[in-house]
């Protein structure tokens, strides 16, 4: 029987025992093998009724630890802080099991998505995660100056994709707009028009598709293939274009879409699709290497927006 079992101080020591069996993760975050009573007091023991912690139980032993936040005030999301399982039990699916529980019981609670870090080195950790459906979002630098990856699952209404409409000119015109105003994802200065928006929508068809995903009846991103190059003989190559609405990144919309516009440029006969990146964007560059673009070409100063010059660097997939 697996079960969890809130965390109290009389069993101070079983909490030392399993965190202290983790070596490897105690040095990657702390730079030391071992955690101090102190710092085990610290991080288990404390009055904030925001943090839950529980044991993880296989019948009556205690075989890990997890610990959550129920609401980041910062982002209003729920953040899974720690599953620990003791090294003695780890590669018998005890923390697969356990996060599928915690999972059941978030949605039970109403939770819609809930997010983590996982240190940037701790590649194991980060392909366990992955695996259990969590995506990618930001890399920022933690408390202690470590910097992690930011993941993301999210248990809302599932994402469908489908061919743009003329109906849904007004949300893909929201979501262009704020990355005008607020990215270097597109080069614009200028928020578009309905009017100027109808125009750009028109050039798209069978050969060149427009493609939305959409949830709950809102659109909340969208994925393009124009044309390259005007002059003939670039007519086998398209250039992709992807962009999400701001609350629904991290999410995994994008890689659906890519994915998807991917398809639809091999069964229209393209041979070669581009994208073009500016630099500092490695979310987009991460998420373009993972369908197998390749670097091939950086354009240096060839923009300038939020009073700097900007790089654009070119990638390429040969279908």
């Amino acid at each position: 029987m697996f079960t969890f079992e809130p965390v109290t101080e009389e069993y101070f020591e079983v909490v030392k025992e399993i965190v202290n069996s983790n070596d490897v993760y105690n040095t990657l975050e702390n730079g030391c093998g071992f955690r101090t009573n102190d710092e085990i007091q610290e991080e288990f023991f404390h009055n904030d009724n925001n943090r839950v912690t529980y044991f993880i139980k296989a019948d009556e032993t205690y075989v890990g630890l997890v610990e959550y936040m129920k609401r980041n005030e910062k982002d209003g999301c729920t953040w899974l802080g720690l599953l620990m399982i003791h090294r003695d039990y780890q590669g018998y699916g005890y923390g697969t099991n356990a996060y599928y529980m915690l999972e059941d019981m978030w949605k039970q609670q109403g939770v819609s998505s809930v997010r983590l870090a996982v240190i940037r080195e701790h590649e194991q950790a980060k392909r366990f995660w992955e695996r259990l459906g969590f995506s990618f979002y930001a890399q920022k630098q933690s408390t202690r100056g470590i910097t992690v990856d930011c993941l993301e699952k999210s248990f809302s209404a599932p994402v469908v994709l489908r061919r743009g409409e003329e109906r849904d000119i007004q949300e893909i015109t929201n979501i262009y707009n704020d990355a005008v105003l607020h990215t270097t994802a597109t080069f614009d200065l200028g928020v578009k028009s309905i009017e100027e928006r109808m125009i750009w929508f028109s050039k798209y068809n069978d050969r060149y598709p427009l493609l939305v995903a959409e949830r709950l009846g809102n659109v909340i991103g969208y994925a393009c293939l124009s044309p390259f190059r005007e002059k003939e003989a670039y007519k086998q190559t398209v250039e992709i274009s992807v962009y999400v609405h701001k609350e629904a990144r991290g999410m995994g919309v994008a890689k659906q879409l890519v994915a998807r516009i991917i398809d639809m440029a091999k069964e229209a006969g393209y041979h070669v699709i581009m994208a073009g990146i500016t630099k500092g964007n490695d979310a987009s560059v991460r998420l373009h290497e993972q369908f197998g673009f390749t670097h091939v070409g950086t354009f240096r100063e060839v923009g300038y927006k939020f009073g700097k010059w900007q790089d654009v660097m070119f990638y390429e997939l040969l279908l």
